[in-house]
């Protein structure tokens, strides 16, 4: 399991906005999915593939939103990897915290992985929406 922040977008105040400039139908949750998975975690020529298996908003009780997503990443022979990932921008960040396990190991550590993952927020930064 690991936590990252990194800069958000100038002027992003909510992983909403990530997507907003979309016009998809689909949910935002599972547009920014794709995106992540296309373009940074398993991009074209990279060798991995990447799949996804989830993706929905939770907001947390400040009414701050996150998008939680779940999918596969692998390089044949290599690796294969599950993930469950959750996003939030505050404070000019985005806050990104990854929980993941060999896949043959997912079905025995999903539920914690889960609810840990499910349980992060971020704290002392009001939300803006």
């Amino acid at each position: 399991m690991s936590v990252l922040a990194t800069r958000a977008p100038p002027g992003f105040t909510s992983v909403r906005q990530l997507v907003a400039a979309d016009n998809s139908t689909q949910p935002p949750a599972r547009r920014e999915a794709e995106f992540l998975l296309s373009k940074t975690i398993a991009p074209e020529g990279s060798g991995k593939e990447a799949v996804l298996l989830d993706a929905f908003e939770q907001v947390d009780a400040a009414g701050r939103p996150y998008f939680v997503v779940e999918y596969t990443v692998k390089r044949p022979g290599v690796f294969f990897r599950h993930n469950y990932a959750v996003f939030c921008v505050a404070n000019g960040r985005l806050y990104t915290l990854n929980a993941q396990v060999a896949e043959p190991e997912w079905d025995a550590q999903a539920e914690k992985l889960k609810t840990a993952a499910r349980s992060f927020r971020v704290l002392g930064v009001p939300p803006t929406l």
